[in-house]
């Protein structure tokens, strides 16, 4: 198992967050399902979804095809770009202000050029820029890497933004037969989030700091992959890559991630029993009361947004934080630890953020 913590403290300028369409109901997008593609295993995709405590999810797509792509305005790079333009606005600075923009997305629209260059190209954005093909750990990764350019003082703000459609990679037609793909359809939502970092000018105002990227290491089956047509086993001509799951692997393995991120959160010098809350992204839907009882934190502590939006992969951290933040549950002074585990490499990644 490998860790790296980051040092320093940066200035959280604003964040934004973008949903495309409106909130669907899990029970009307269940009857959709099973009337546009004949799922018989209806009544277990209900079940799924109460097991996991999701109510509503947002799709850029409208399933009306087995495959397809997203409505107008919705693709991952208009979420991303909708996203960023609600950060930079509560930040109040325009988007040449920025001196690097960071970006992760394990859906892009294209893998090359990468989806941040459409973005820069829409907001107009002339800077240098980098993207992580990564999920829901990207938020992680990219904040080491943003932390090393602010702590070399060779950058003052920096933007990050996460990003995902997985709903694209999803194929109605093969839930009765795949548990993997009626798991996805059930749980995974579509949404981009983007952060504001700037240096610690040591003005008040809300603070990110103890960061913290680690991974399981080598030895295990990834539990989820996405893969090109040509590594499948079948023949899916005219389909996208699809995604897979090892749903077993996740179960056996998930719930040590989310304790080796709470080990990495206190090795960085989290007190993690004198936090207020605990922000899990979306994967991790509840939290197992036997969980919280042996890490001696208050269950009523964690928060997470999941029955709401479902799983959004990359976006889940910021758009989580994001909306804590606009949920006015916080007051001046709170911490929050923010925890994500990725199961595609078992990894898991954090932060601690502290509200001005």
């Amino acid at each position: 198992m490998t860790v790296r913590w980051a040092k320093g403290v940066f200035r959280l300028l604003g964040t934004g967050a973008a949903l495309p369409g409106h909130a669907v109901p899990t029970l009307q997008f269940v009857k959709l399902i099973q009337k546009q593609f004949g799922l018989t295993k209806w009544q277990l995709a209900l079940d799924l979804a109460k097991q996991m405590g999701i109510t509503t999810r947002y799709f850029c797509r409208d399933f009306v095809d087995a495959i397809e792509g997203p409505r107008d305005d919705c693709s991952n790079q208009q979420l991303s770009s909708r996203a960023l333009c609600d950060a930079l606005a509560e930040a109040k600075i325009g988007v040449h202000e920025l001196e690097y923009l960071f970006a992760h997305t394990a859906t892009p629209d294209t893998l090359l050029p990468p989806n941040i260059s459409w973005v820069a190209d829409q907001l107009g954005y002339n800077g240098p820029y980098a993207e992580l093909r990564q999920s829901c750990t990207g938020f992680a990764n990219a904040l080491q890497l943003a932390a090393a350019m602010v702590e070399s003082g060779h950058s003052r703000r920096i933007a990050i933004v996460g990003s995902e459609t997985a709903s694209l990679w999803l194929d109605p037609t093969d839930a009765d037969e795949d548990s993997g793909q009626l798991v996805g359809l059930i749980r995974m939502g579509d949404g981009a989030g983007a952060v504001i970092l700037g240096a610690d000018d040591g003005n008040p105002g809300d603070r990110i700091s103890s960061l913290f990227f680690g991974a399981l290491g080598s030895g295990h089956a990834p539990g989820v992959k996405l893969l090109a047509r040509q590594n499948r086993s079948r023949s899916i001509i005219g389909k996208p890559s699809l995604w897979e799951f090892d749903l077993e692997g996740v179960r056996e393995l998930g719930p040590r991630l989310f304790e080796e991120g709470i080990r990495a959160a206190r090795l960085a010098g989290v007190r993690v029993q004198e936090v207020n809350w605990v922000l899990l992204h979306q994967s991790q839907l509840r939290v197992d009361p036997s969980y919280a009882s042996r890490l001696g934190i208050p269950l009523e502590r964690f928060v997470t947004d999941a029955s709401s939006v479902g799983h959004l992969g990359s976006a889940s951290a910021w758009v989580g934080l994001h909306r804590l933040r606009e949920s006015e549950k916080l007051r001046a002074g709170e911490k929050v630890l923010v925890v994500a585990s990725e199961a595609s490499n078992y990894m898991f990644g954090g932060c601690l953020y502290t509200h001005g």
